[in-house]
């Protein structure tokens, strides 16, 4: 209601969610500094895209881009991966253990640990086992709820 959109499906439509390598706190991105240009450029374009708003980091718009803050026990049940690399893994892994703190079945893959750079969006460069991984645990999320 805040945003201007009708709900156009019945709670509970929705059977499950599966999110790729987003960025979904905004609010934690403001102020990050970093040398990198491109990785600036990428998360300055994609926050402006998510707000609407080139001066994304003081707009109103940001508390409605930062969905962890959103997120209650009717969430569907979730798969979420990101990389470790040039992406939002911080985010993806708040976003998790929220909904894990709702009691919303969740599924995750992230690499924090790993010592390999594994590159936003990684689930689509089949010649990695990370995309191999992620996509057999994405076929079998599928599978249990749709």
């Amino acid at each position: 209601k805040e945003v201007g959109v009708n709900q156009v499906s019945d709670k509970g439509h929705i059977k499950g969610s599966i999110l790729f390598c987003g960025p979904l706190n905004l609010k934690d991105t403001v102020g990050t500094k970093t040398d990198n240009k491109y990785l600036k450029f990428f998360v300055n374009t994609v926050a402006w895209s998510l707000t609407g708003e080139r001066n994304w980091q003081s707009s109103p718009a940001i508390e409605q881009a930062s969905l962890v803050d959103h997120l209650t026990k009717d969430y569907p049940p979730t798969y979420i991966t990101d990389a470790n690399s040039y992406s939002f893994e911080d985010q993806g892994i708040a976003f998790a253990n929220k909904l894990n703190s709702l009691g919303v079945e969740t599924k995750s893959l992230f690499f924090k640990n790993s010592t390999k750079q594994i590159n936003h969006e990684y689930q689509f460069n089949f010649t990695t086992d990370e995309a191999k991984e992620s996509f057999s645990l994405t076929v079998d999320f599928v599978k249990l709820h749709m």
